[in-house]
């Protein structure tokens, strides 16, 4: 009788500790994870049990119910804590006392599906499944194009807008633009284009910010026409940052040029004094020299007069006697004849 007292007793403190069990053991985990393809997603995990026991948790287990269904101690798992090597993009981020969370990187459509979390302690009949799994679902980064115009082909001048979207709930995620594989300085969920040129024609996709490896799939944008030299340069910042070096550039040339004709000319003023009192000099000897030079002109003049009477006069002296002599002559004959004829 009092064996089978026992036994009953044995069995309510059992059902009672199981009770326990239930109520305080746990595991809390979401039952949807969506991630951007080519980035980092985290499942987030907690994990109670009775802390009131000497209880110490051994081994940490994730599986991917792809792999195996049951999750149960067999395994296989994707991350089990008691292996020195795992999967390389799956990461444990949490502890053995209460967070269990994981990191899967560079996530592909490979690692979707559902998982479920199990951890193992010290205590007999201490290990503990998630009730339920969490799904894993993989979305991609998709690129849409919004116009003035819905009909037609894009020509300068049309607005339009690029729209960055990923179907994960909740997700505002910080983005990066490409075009033509190239990264712009553009970032938001929108591009804008309020009047686009023909320039702007190339292929454009997004990525997170901090995964190039989650861009998205390109779409084509060709613009029609020519963009005129206005517009270009209008929306060229490069142009203007030419613009405003070449007009500093000028303004510092233009000053340097204009201090250095003020300098000049402030020392040529200051040597007019000099330069007026040398040219003074020089004219006073000019005007000496010029006397001295027509003084001695009129000298020279002076005795060329005196030469000129002393030669004319001996020469007119000597031919009027000559014409005296000649003339007596010619009368003495005449006066011979007459007095012949007389007698």
């Amino acid at each position: 009788m009092l064996q089978i007292i026992l036994l009953l007793l044995h069995d309510i403190l059992r059902i009672v500790s199981l009770g326990i069990l239930e109520e305080n053991w746990n595991v809390q985990i979401p039952y949807s994870v969506c991630g951007v393809r080519g980035s980092n997603v985290s499942i987030p995990c907690n994990f109670t049990y009775p802390k009131n026991d000497p209880i110490q948790v051994t081994q940490m287990l994730w599986c991917s119910k792809r792999q195996h269904e049951k999750c149960d101690i067999n395994g296989p798992y994707v991350y089990n804590s008691a292996y020195k090597h795992n999967q390389s993009n799956y990461e444990y981020i949490g502890n053995n006392i209460s967070n269990c969370c994981l990191m899967i990187s560079d996530i592909n459509s490979k690692n979707s599906g559902e998982y479920l979390f199990r951890f193992i302690t010290t205590l007999n009949l201490g290990t503990f499944t998630s009730t339920h799994d969490v799904d894993v679902t993989i979305k991609d980064l998709n690129v849409s194009m919004s116009r003035s115009r819905d009909n037609g082909s894009i020509t300068v001048g049309d607005s339009l807008n690029l729209t960055c979207t990923v179907s994960c709930p909740g997700h505002s995620p910080e983005l990066q633009w490409f075009k033509d594989n190239e990264p712009t300085t553009n970032s938001g969920p929108i591009l804008t284009f309020k009047s686009v040129k023909h320039k702007d024609s190339g292929n454009y996709s997004c990525a997170l910010k901090i995964f190039k490896s989650s861009e998205s799939k390109q779409i084509s944008l060709y613009v029609e026409g020519t963009d005129s030299v206005s517009s270009d340069i209008s929306g060229s910042t490069t142009y203007f940052w030419v613009i405003g070096v070449c007009s500093l550039v000028s303004i510092i040339i233009l000053i340097v040029v204009a201090v250095t004709l003020i300098s000049r000319r402030r020392a040529k003023i200051h040597e007019m004094p000099q330069k007026e009192g040398k040219t003074a000099q020089i004219n006073t000897v000019t005007q000496t020299v010029q006397t001295n030079l027509q003084r001695t002109e009129d000298v020279l003049h002076e005795e060329e007069v005196q030469y000129a009477s002393l030669n004319i006069k001996p020469k007119e002296v000597w031919a009027n006697t000559e014409q005296q002599k000649e003339d007596s002559t010619i009368y003495s004959t005449v006066r011979v004849h007459e007095v012949k004829g007389e007698m």
